[in-house]
């Protein structure tokens, strides 16, 4: 079964989707402000398979989440409870990064995600590979922060773009 996967993921196709739903710019009116980017305007690039199976869930931000927050920022119990909607990546999304600008020749990832379903066949690999190619090379970018690296496989991908791309300086925090 894996290996039927692997071979949809190689033709799942790298797409640029301009502001990310996760971005105040493109956030729905009524969605959670805790999961929302307001620092800059954020970027979104995915891979997309729109023959991938999309009954299977693929966890939070992949589909549009309602949320019901019914305490305040102070921990006491609101009068009226705040639905909130945590917004979905598109359609056939199974993997995506989200960036921004970070200086004049910098690019600073916010997130990277991949389908629970579709870990560790090289999906996330891939879109970092592509978004080296095809994002950071051609705006002539010299580095690209990774921020605050959580996972070991981040880290990982991390460390082999600084060697398949020597140009770009690759650089992130250590937070695992």
């Amino acid at each position: 079964m894996s290996a039927a996967v692997a071979i949809r993921t190689d033709a799942a196709n790298f797409i640029e989707q301009g502001v990310s739903p996760l971005c105040s710019e493109g956030a729905p009116p009524d969605a959670d402000p805790n999961f929302i980017y307001t620092a800059a305007r954020v970027e979104r690039v995915a891979l997309v398979d729109h023959d991938f199976d999309e009954t299977i869930a693929g966890g939070v931000y992949f589909w549009p989440t309602r949320r019901i927050v019914r305490k305040g920022t102070s921990g006491r119990l609101l009068k009226k409870p705040r639905e909130y909607v945590v917004p979905g990546a598109a359609m056939g999304t199974i993997g995506w990064l989200d960036f921004h600008p970070w200086g004049d020749h910098q690019l600073y990832i916010d997130y990277v995600t991949t389908r629970h379903d579709v870990r560790h066949l090289g999906v996330a690999r891939r879109l970092v590979r592509l978004f080296y190619e095809r994002i950071a090379i051609p705006r002539g970018i010299q580095s690209v922060n990774w921020g605050d690296v959580r996972h070991e496989h981040a880290w990982s991908l991390m460390r082999q773009m600084r060697t398949e791309m020597p140009a770009i300086e690759s650089f992130g925090k250590h937070r695992f």
